[in-house]
Order: structure tokens, then sequence, then C-alpha cells
């Protein structure tokens, strides 16, 4: 049950939770293909979303572009576009707009509990979107996929978060909206809060404690 006197430390993820990026993966990735004069199926694109949410497939975005640059453009340099796929993408980010009640939850929360950053974005990509919002000092640690090495479910980087804050995993709230990233939470032994409103595409949120459409439902919670 969620009591907020139990509560110390509320910890998020960002894409998808936080900004609403979900659908740049496929929108940069549709631009930087067709840069190169490539099309692919729409089952090669339904398997690009699994590979870009994490959800479904083992598959890395390398090893994606790999397999695409193989099929359809074998003289490409895969270097050169991967870099530019990700030059593109961060790009992208630093557009993307806020989700409901984002900015107001950061605000509420600021000064009355430990608040964590927890993204499986890189750290480039991380400190673009907390420069643009103006959120360099909204969370009391960051934690981004360049600092563990296994991706959630795994609870390491909540972890690592809860570690870095001082405080203990049951004192702990995750605010997520994934099915990976929820689980990641509970194999913490955190309390999770599952968030609908950035999914493009359904989300498997029944690991959470809670499932909540928009974070505007939270603000009278903490």
């Amino acid at each position: 049950m969620f009591k907020k006197e139990n509560i110390k430390a509320v910890l998020f993820d960002m894409d998808g939770t936080l900004t609403n990026t979900e659908p740049l993966g496929i929108e940069v990735m549709k631009t930087c293909l067709g840069e190169i004069g490539v099309q692919i199926s729409e089952e090669e694109w339904v398997l690009f979303d699994k590979v870009w949410r994490r959800d479904g497939t083992e598959m890395t975005t390398e090893e994606f572009i790999h397999q695409i640059l193989g099929s359809y453009a074998s003289n490409t340099n895969e270097e050169e576009f991967t870099k530019s796929f990700y030059d593109s993408y961060e790009g992208a980010i630093i557009r993307a707009s806020l989700l409901p009640g984002a900015k107001e939850l950061l605000g509420k929360l600021k000064g009355k509990y430990l608040t964590a950053l927890v993204t499986a974005s890189n750290q480039s990509q991380t400190q673009k979107v907390l420069k643009e919002h103006d959120w360099q000092d909204a969370f009391t640690a960051v934690v981004t996929q360049d600092e563990y090495k296994t991706k959630k479910p795994d609870p390491a980087s909540f972890l690592m978060a809860a570690n870095r804050l001082g405080v203990s995993p049951e004192s702990c709230v995750v605010i997520e909206d994934s099915k990976n990233g929820s689980r990641a939470g509970k194999n913490a032994g955190m309390y999770v809060i599952g968030v609908r409103a950035g999914n493009e595409h359904p989300q498997d949120l029944s690991a959470a404690d809670m499932i909540v459409e928009t974070l505007i439902e939270l603000h009278e919670k903490f």
C-alpha cells in the first residue's frame, strides 16, 4: 500500500515517463534510412519498434542497423550511419514535449523527497534533456545507461540510484511507463507506479502496484 509517510525517495524513468520521446526512435530511423534511399517492410518496422522499446527481442539497435544495411544498402558505412542516427535522435529528444503533469510534479517533490532520474538513455542524451527543461537541479541523483551493464528489468539501475541517495529500496517509489521498467522497480523491492500517458503502444504495466493515466493524478499523492 502507498503510504507517503514511508517514502523517502522518488525515482523517475525519463523517456515516455517525463518526456514524450517514444515515437521519436522510429521517426528518426525513417528519416535516416530515407536519406540513403532505403524503405523497409512493415514487419521490419515492427521489429524495430520492439528493439527500440527493448520489449520482445534481445536485438540491439546496432544489430538492427547492421541487418538492415546488409540487406538494403551494403555499400553504406555502418559506423557513420549509426552515428548519424544517434546524433539525429539527440537533436530530436531535445524538442520532445513534456508529458502532462511532469513539470508540476517535479516542482512539488523538490525539497520534500529525494529524487533520482534513472534512464536507459546515455549521459549525453540525458544531459541535453536536463538542460533543455532546466532540470539540472531537479534531481538529487542521475543514473544513466553508461553506468550499469544490465538493462531493465534487471534492478541494477534502481538499486544504484537508491544506494547513491543513501536510502533503502523499501523507501523508494519508482515511476515508470514501460513493462521492463515496472518489473525492474519491483525486482528492486520498490513500490512502482505505472503511467500510461507516454505509451504510443500499449504497455503491460501489470507488475506495477498502482497504474495512472497521467502524472497529474499523482500530484495529490505526495
